[in-house]
């Protein structure tokens, strides 16, 4: 049975969101077939379900703060200031000592860095250290091209040099791990193509809990919108307040008894919205009968990267999904025939009357979909693939 090694970034017991959900059906998966330890690098509390996750856990806590010397290097040399670590040798000598007082290193098979930001820490082993192993970077959403578009929806001459200074930290980097990781499919393409062989597209998925979900059409509330997520997630609310103040009042005016429903955690810090037409629900415990019950699915998405986990939950309980091009370009095409992607506000309303006139129906095909090629065993399958097939040389 092979040693893993996870190296995890910052994870405080308040945090959970897509990368949480990530790592919990991702490691719970692998660790049927494989040893993982797993050493989280933190400044708080554990969140209770790394506990339950991983049976051998190394928490270290994260209290280096650069230096204002160390800031002014990182720009010197183009680099995002997070990349102190790299300059932090004491820092790091001192993450893989604690490695190797848990497992010898000589043991390791695999290092497998599950953040984007600590990128370095896992590069020490590699480059320093000599580790005969296959290293990982699982950096999930393409930082680079997030950035990318925010400074299309907001240039300056700052956000552009922030877009250049991830794009060179992301370049390095991969050049110098076995394989890179990425959710999104589509942002592959975006890197040079002397690079893409050192990358690997694994996509998030969802689980049979959403799949064997049954329902019925006559439970849905008619002419019902809803959004779901995280609101203090800054694309999320972006999405809210593009949807209220440039599609919702086109749809009212010719349709006054749509309701729309915000559910998610910290929609609660939109209460002063609610009216008549806009229901503010909050974070729940279980988001499926909501989705099922919903007429019609809204995503209103402009950012952000990868692939959203609330566009697979919606498309796995059959739902009529309007959205952008941006929200779903994590996905390999073609979509199913419910997902309808539009380019403008004008054309968004429009398509949410025409979908509001039209009987609800539980589309199968986007539940096949989502079941042949947006599933966890899908996606862990492709790690067992990387973790096996890996050799001296890489892969």
């Amino acid at each position: 049975m092979k040693n893993v090694v996870i190296i995890d970034g910052n994870i405080p017991n308040s945090v959970f969101g897509g990368k949480s959900i990530r790592l919990i059906n991702i490691f719970d998966r692998l660790k049927k077939n494989y040893r993982l330890f797993y050493f989280p690098l933190t400044r708080g509390t554990l969140p209770d379900y790394v506990f339950n996750l991983f049976g051998s856990i190394y928490p270290i806590q994260l209290d280096i703060v650069p230096s204002l010397i160390q800031k002014l290097y990182c720009y010197s040399q183009f680099q995002p200031v997070y990349n102190y670590l790299l300059y932090a040798d004491d820092f790091l000598k001192t993450i893989w000592e604690k490695i190797n007082m848990c497992i010898p290193l000589i043991d390791i098979d695999i290092v497998h860095v599950f953040d984007f930001y600590i990128g370095s820490v896992g590069l020490y082993g590699k480059k320093c250290l000599h580790l005969d192993a296959l290293f990982l970077w699982d950096i999930g959403d393409s930082w680079w091209l997030a950035q990318k578009r925010w400074f299309r929806t907001s240039p300056s001459v700052k956000a552009l040099y922030f877009v250049q200074m991830l794009r060179r930290y992301e370049l390095d980097l991969i050049r110098k791990y076995n394989k890179t990781i990425l959710v999104g499919y589509s942002e592959v393409a975006d890197y040079p193509a002397i690079l893409r062989s050192k990358l690997v597209w694994i996509p998030n998925g969802v689980s049979g809990l959403f799949l064997d979900y049954n329902y019925n059409v006559s439970e849905v509330i008619p002419r019902s919108l809803l959004f779901t997520g995280n609101m203090d997630y800054p694309p999320n609310r972006k999405a809210v307040s593009h949807f209220l103040s440039d599609i919702y009042p086109n749809i009212l005016a010719k349709n006054d008894d749509v309701v729309l429903y915000l559910v998610g955690r910290n929609a609660d810090k939109l209460k002063s919205l609610e009216s008549e037409r806009i229901r503010i629900v909050g974070e729940v415990e279980d988001i499926r009968p909501f989705i099922a019950n919903a007429h019609i699915y809204i995503a209103p998405i402009r950012l952000g990267g990868g692939i959203k986990n609330k566009l697979l939950e919606a498309m796995a309980l059959g739902k009529d999904i309007v959205c952008y091009p941006e929200t779903v370009e994590g996905f390999e095409m073609p979509l199913p025939s419910n997902v309808h992607i539009v380019y403008d506000e004008y054309h968004f309303a429009n398509k949410v009357i025409e979908l509001l006139d039209k009987p609800v129906s539980i589309h199968r095909e986007s539940i096949d979909f989502i079941r042949s090629n947006y599933t966890w065993d899908i996606a862990v399958e492709k790690y067992v693939e990387l973790y096996d097939k890996r050799n001296n040389s890489g892969i």
